[in-house]
């Protein structure tokens, strides 16, 4: 499901569901850290998603380490299902899932959007 399928009133009631659990992801100085490396763009295929992978390894740890309950409440809300439920389903039922909110562009956009306003400010 995207973001841009729903109503304002379900988009908005949305957003507020998973904001606190976005807030405390966003307030994990180690998680921050991470997110904001950049990296030498490399011409390869290969370096690409050597590039890609380390990211992940770095950021996968912290999340579930850290955000569990956060992780699944973002899954939970967007999903309509319960979070236990996310911790009894598959791995790669979690990861597609997972895949396809980062692939929602209008929800990365909202959040990323209100990153760039607060790094102006």
């Amino acid at each position: 499901m995207k973001i841009s399928q729903l109503s304002t009133d379900e988009a908005t009631a949305l957003l507020l569901e998973i904001m606190p659990f976005v807030d405390n992801l966003v307030s994990d100085e180690e998680f921050c850290k991470e997110i904001a490396k950049k990296t030498e763009f490399r011409s390869t295929l290969g370096d690409f998603m050597v590039q890609g992978a380390q990211k992940i390894v770095t950021l996968v740890p912290i999340i579930l380490k850290n955000h569990k309950n956060d992780f699944y409440g973002i899954i939970s809300a967007i999903y309509k299902i319960p979070p236990e439920k996310i911790g009894k389903q598959t791995l790669t039922e979690t990861v597609n899932q997972v895949k396809e909110i980062l692939k929602d562009e209008d929800l990365i956009g909202f959040f990323k959007l209100h990153g760039d306003a607060e790094v102006k400010e």
